[in-house]
């Protein structure tokens, strides 16, 4: 599905800027590592990837293994340190934007496939995610393994061995970072379908490219027969959030997150940055009922199938996050990078710059501060009141390994804290009471589930201090009553 390849200049020019993208995006990438904490579910992952039994601790949660595995051999390599953990996921980002590149030169032509790299590079979800030590920077990158395979078949007409090799080992690695990574799997077999349809390719490599994408999936098999069940008898619920303005915001929140970042003066970047996303994606479908280009017709098909298909499972399961469907925003980027290709290139280009610096405000104002659930202040608290005889324990709500995450790594240098962290219930019957004079500290993460644990454990205990509520998380010091 190459056009042919813009003559000398121009060609020049665009693989330039695209270079240029790719050098902005590793910056941003890499840059502003250790700005935020971490939050509860990097905690959390963190967790799992040292647990001496990862398969156990897995079992008490909503993951599946490949990411947690990566980390934990990472760990191993580069050490616990913020920045070094926040590293690993910045790096496959790097791989998944360069692999996003390749992508455009595959499927895309002229203005679109600069637009392509350059948007992406500069996402604030893909920034966002690509410095966050949870699996969707490892979704992300098994989902483009596998457009790989998918791109270079539709462009010469049929799979070679490497492609469909590409697709298995892709839908592989991002299933089994995490469930979703079915979406990528959904991509590959619409763009075949609608590929075989238009006469792209003959029913043989379609089969093969629809088969390959399926063994990727089967190879999880005996995990999900035997470890899914276990994850799904697990106090988590799903997050019931599949409205019509959820559907509607799809693809704002595929290149956006924390929305809220902006000042109430700067809103009008976000109703303009998700005007011109749907702008784009109007334009783009509206070169496809003119222009009919079967190239056209399969990039929807990898781009519609897999939100059907989140559709589905969302009105089965009520569990719709935006981050679930990072296996379907490189087909959106691609989408979008084709409707503003469709303007003149005296309007297309200022249009993409302008789509560019709106998404790049957002990250600005992401990172004039943290801007995640704040334990590493809550730690640095907790530490400068410490005094022999106390004890400290998280309340969160949830299972207490998982909520104790991120307080443990930032309280990796103390080991007399570390061993006086308990668990909460003895704290909260009086079967454990700390002495007169003594302080319990609190690491307290403000929700819905974790109110009425603080309640019951401010029966026998009085607030003597208590921080700022820092995105969640406040440090308390109590005392016996």
């Amino acid at each position: 599905m190459v056009d042919p390849e813009c003559p000398g200049r121009a060609e020049r020019r665009t693989r330039f800027f695209a270079l240029a993208a790719i050098a902005l995006g590793c910056a941003l990438r890499l840059t502003g590592l250790t700005l935020h904490s971490l939050w509860y579910d990097e905690g959390a992952t963190l967790y799992l990837a040292t647990a001496a039994d990862p398969v156990e601790a897995l079992s008490g949660s909503r993951h599946p293994p490949a990411a947690i595995y990566t980390i934990r051999a990472w760990i191993g390599l580069a050490g616990e340190s913020d920045f070094a953990l926040r590293l690993l996921p910045a790096l496959c980002s790097i791989v998944s934007l360069a692999l996003v590149a390749r992508l455009s030169w595959l499927w895309l032509s002229g203005h679109a496939r600069w637009i392509a790299v350059l948007l992406y590079a500069v996402a604030p979800f893909h920034l966002h995610y690509g410095q966050e030590l949870t699996p969707y920077a490892f979704l992300e990158l098994g989902s483009l393994i596998a457009f790989q395979g998918l791109g270079a078949a539709l462009a010469r007409d049929r799979p070679r061995a490497l492609d469909l090799v590409l697709i298995a080992l892709g839908t592989t690695y991002a299933f089994g970072s995490q469930y979703l990574g079915v979406l990528a799997g959904a991509s590959v077999a619409g763009a075949a379908i609608v590929a075989l349809a238009s006469k792209r390719i003959r029913l043989g490599g379609a089969i093969q490219m629809i088969g390959a994408s399926a063994i990727g999936g089967f190879v999880w098999l005996p995990w999900v027969l035997t470890v899914l069940p276990r994850q799904q008898e697990t106090i988590w619920g799903n997050e019931a959030r599949t409205s019509l303005r959820e559907i509607v915001e799809i693809p704002f929140r595929l290149f956006v997150v924390d929305a809220s970042a902006l000042p109430g003066t700067w809103h009008f970047v976000g109703y303009g940055v998700a005007g011109a996303l749907w702008a784009a994606m109007a334009l783009s479908i509206l070169a496809l009922w003119q222009r009919e280009r079967a190239e056209d017709r399969v990039l929807f098909a990898a781009l519609a199938a897999p939100l059907l298909l989140a559709l589905v499972l969302a009105a089965a399961f009520k569990n719709f996050l935006p981050r679930y469907l990072t296996a379907a925003s490189p087909m959106l980027t691609l989408a979008v990078a084709r409707g503003i290709d469709s303007l003149r290139p005296r309007l297309a280009v200022p249009a993409a710059l302008a789509l560019a610096l709106g998404l790049s405000i957002f990250t600005v104002f992401h990172r004039m501060g943290n801007r995640r659930e704040d334990f590493r202040s809550a730690c640095a608290d907790l530490e400068q009141r410490w005094r022999a005889g106390d004890a400290c324990v998280v309340v969160s709500g949830t299972p207490e390994l998982f909520a104790q995450g991120a307080v443990r790594h930032y309280l990796r240098q103390r080991p007399d804290i570390l061993g006086s962290l308990g668990s909460l219930p003895p704290f909260q019957e009086g079967s454990v009471r700390i002495a007169r004079g003594s302080s319990l500290h609190v690491i307290y993460r403000d929700n819905v589930y974790a109110e009425p644990d603080l309640t019951k454990l401010e029966r026998t205990y009085a607030r003597a201090e208590q921080s700022p509520l820092r995105f969640k998380i406040q440090y308390l010091r109590l005392e016996p009553k």
